[in-house]
């Protein structure tokens, strides 16, 4: 104690002062026993006094030293707890108490802060029932239960109500409170309002969740969210006999757009297509990106019949080709976008994924449908792509079986004389029979097998003229057909070229026909390539020519020698003006470009005489020759000879 030196001092003195008194008076009264020490002070009253006195004064200096040590002491009790109060209430963190029942009995200045409540009003109020949030009760009365017995708890969360019945979200360490016997008389926590903090992590976790299932550009919901939906749709409507509809919808030739205008106007049209297909569709209509250039729109599930069902289907397909089909302002373009629209029902036994490939299997016959690019799926159309996958999966088979074989059909001037033969690859399926080009070459260039196909052809042809030529048989030329895909492998050259000298064949001999599609736009980037082949001596037809997208530029910019009159032309020149008209202006841009002519199809006497007319002078078609087999053209040349 600060003060226990006063009280030594008054018991030394009231103890020691009158021993030694009495051992200075001692000298003439000799002290044996307790006896002769009372006869001192009885002979001695002065000593009496003096010794009594002190005795007495010394305890009272003692005892008054004693309760000046109690005082001080308190009062630095009392101004340690003024310190630790002040602490509580002005520290930053908000400080809850309760007591053994969970009512209120500590409440500092920032709780007050973060509630609203002040002190005075939810002293003695029950802590849980008061504030906390109803879905949190239970478990924040069981976290205080704990502290009551003993255990501390430590970062556990919870809301409580502010006072204006805001939420405020509150992370607590808490400890119970003890008495000085040790008793538990409480649990005394420390928070930290972390409202914002939440807030903050919620928004991020919801933009992960936009990010993870919505696509950026277009804001529409993306492939992630789709399969999920739809697996949720399949699970949720289980046993019921309702219907649903998927629509598979592709933008036209986007390519071309990225390609000629960039990324960023591409990037704009789809924005653009995104809104008008949200604006063509039902409330409750599911549209989502798939990514690229590719959508679907999901039909809820309906208790309709499947007639019921195509009509919804076809009418919505309809509106939003009508929709997106209207002109697009985009920067300094002016752009016009079209859809093809794949269409497939599906129950409740139908998984995603097949349905999914049902519609985009529909959509991709809906490319071919010129006149209204929307297909449904149907059973036909599965006998269809299970026939177009039995192709696909022979091709390999072929190539090694050999199944593929070569006819050849004659090609003969206006005075009947033989001027060359062009190549025809036949295949003798093992399952389906005889496969005609026109049932797997679009399928083998589709899908990336046109490059094995057309080596083989150019193999066996050359092969094929290598014979007839040592046997003495000179055709003046061979046309084959190459895909403008072939003449992208920048092994092209060098596999021609390296066939050409194992089989000793002119290149002048060998003519390349590449038919006129859409892809001859892109004919610029092989350019090099055709020119590089024509330098030594191969020269280049374009096949059907009219029925695709070509110009007079490209006979410019591409070394074409020769040019044919596609048959669906020559079909109906008789009857028909336009093919008429069509034919007449091939042959004026021939002569004018110093081109050979060919015209294809040609069946009748009739369409020869017109097309002599209009100053034809190559020919092909069944009223000269059907294609023929090897040794049926060996036996016409044979003729020839």
């Amino acid at each position: 104690m600060r003060l226990s030196r006063n009280l030594l001092y008054g018991t030394l003195f009231g103890v020691l002062f009158p021993v030694g008194a009495t051992l200075l008076t001692a000298n003439n009264i000799p002290i044996t026993n307790l006896s002769s020490l009372i006869d001192l002070h009885r002979q001695t009253p002065l000593l009496l006094i003096i010794d009594t006195a002190s005795f007495f004064l010394g305890v009272f200096a003692a005892f008054g030293a004693y309760q000046l040590d109690r005082q001080f002491e308190t009062q630095e009790g009392a101004h340690g707890a003024d310190e630790l109060r002040t602490l509580i209430d002005t520290a930053n963190a908000p400080i809850f108490g309760i007591d053994t029942e969970g009512l209120v009995n500590e409440w500092n200045q920032a709780a007050e802060r973060i509630t609203g409540y002040s002190k005075s009003e939810v002293m003695g109020r029950d802590l849980v029932e008061s504030f906390i949030t109803e879905d949190y009760k239970v478990s924040v009365k069981g976290v205080l239960d704990e502290a009551l017995k003993g255990r501390e708890t430590a970062n556990y969360a919870f809301p409580l109500y502010s006072k204006t019945n805001a939420r405020v979200d509150v992370l607590l360490n808490s400890t119970t409170r003890r008495d000085s016997q040790g008793g538990v008389v409480g649990v005394v926590g420390v928070g930290q309002d972390v409202t914002e903090l939440n807030s903050a992590q919620k928004e991020f976790e919801r933009k992960l969740t936009s990010a993870a299932n919505y696509d950026v550009l277009t804001g529409l919901p993306n492939r992630r969210y789709f399969y999920d939906y739809l697996a949720g749709q399949l699970e949720t409507h289980q046993g019921s006999d309702e219907i649903g509809t998927l629509l598979f919808l592709d933008l036209d030739r986007f390519k071309l757009v990225n390609d000629s205008l960039g990324h960023s106007i591409g990037d704009q049209l789809l924005q653009v297509v995104s809104k008008r297909l949200q604006a063509s569709v039902r409330t409750g209509d599911l549209v989502c990106r798939l990514g690229g250039d590719e959508f679907i729109v999901l039909l809820p599930l309906e208790g309709v019949v499947f007639k019921q069902a195509d009509e919804r289907a076809e009418k919505i397909a309809r509106q939003i080709t009508a929709a997106v089909k209207q002109p697009i302002k985009v920067g300094q373009h002016e752009l016009s976008a079209h859809m093809s629209i794949g269409i497939s029902h599906f129950t409740m036994t139908d998984g995603v994924e097949t349905i999914v490939t049902r519609s985009d299997n529909a959509m991709y016959l809906a490319k071919g449908d010129a006149a209204s690019n929307i297909a449904f799926y149907t059973d036909a159309v599965h006998q269809q792509l299970t026939h177009q996958m039995q192709v696909l999966e022979g091709i390999q088979e072929a190539l090694v079986e050999d199944q593929f074989f070569m006819h050849y059909q004659p090609q003969f001037n206006h005075r009947q004389e033989l001027i060359g033969v062009e190549a025809l690859v036949r295949w003798q399926h093992s399952q389906l029979g005889l496969l005609l080009p026109d049932q797997f070459i679009g399928l083998a260039e589709q899908y990336h097998r046109i490059n094995e196909i057309g080596s083989w052809v150019i193999d066996r042809v050359l092969s094929q003229v290598a014979q007839w030529h040592q046997a003495g048989y000179v055709l003046p030329k061979v046309a084959i057909n190459i895909s403008p895909g072939q003449l992208l492998d920048e092994n092209f050259s060098t596999i021609v070229n390296a066939l050409r000298e194992q089989y000793g064949i002119n290149p002048e001999r060998i003519v390349f026909e590449i038919t006129e599609s859409a892809d001859i736009e892109h004919f610029n980037l092989i350019s090099t390539v055709l020119r590089d082949l024509k330098g030594q001596g191969y020269r280049f037809s374009l096949d059907d020519f009219g029925t695709g997208y070509a110009s007079m530029t490209h006979f410019k910019r591409l070394p074409f020698s020769q040019v044919k009159i596609d048959q669906s032309f020559v079909a109906d020149i008789e009857s028909n003006a336009d093919s008429l008209a069509i034919a007449e202006v091939v042959l004026a841009m021939a002569r004018s470009l110093k081109l050979e002519v060919i015209a294809e199809g040609v069946e009748t006497q009739s369409q020869l005489e017109i097309l002599n007319k209009l100053g034809c002078t190559g020919y092909q078609g069944y009223l000269f020759s059907k294609p023929l087999s090897v040794q049926a053209i060996t036996s016409l040349l044979r003729r020839a000879d």
